[in-house]
């Protein structure tokens, strides 16, 4: 908030909402969650991970095409730091899971 609109400057300053009135906002953002609109940003603005599972072939199957790594994170249940980790290595996470900017063509 600038300055010119904070403290006494405020038109609200010094008031509270009445109950009606925290009522009324509630009902409002009744049904929406963050997530709806983080998924908007990612979608805009994450950058693509591609997850890959190495089976016992050692062959690399796509199990997953997510659109940030944050939301890979969250699929494996892991900190959106290791996905980074692996993207940014190459290397498997685990053995088994390999993350990718790219699509991998196994043909």
């Amino acid at each position: 908030m600038s300055d010119s609109k904070s403290g006494k400057k405020n038109s609200f300053y010094g008031k509270t909402h009445s109950e009606e009135t925290k009522s009324l906002m509630s009902l409002l953002k009744l049904g929406k969650t963050h997530s709806d609109s983080t998924d908007l940003i990612s979608k805009k603005k994450g950058l693509p991970v591609y997850l890959y599972e190495k089976n016992s072939e050692g062959v690399l199957n796509l199990i997953g095409t997510f659109v940030s790594g944050r939301k890979t994170a969250e699929f494996l249940n892991i900190s959106n730091n290791t996905v980074n980790l692996y993207l940014k290595s190459g290397k498997l996470f685990k053995d088994k899971y390999l993350f990718s900017r790219d699509l991998i063509d196994n043909t």
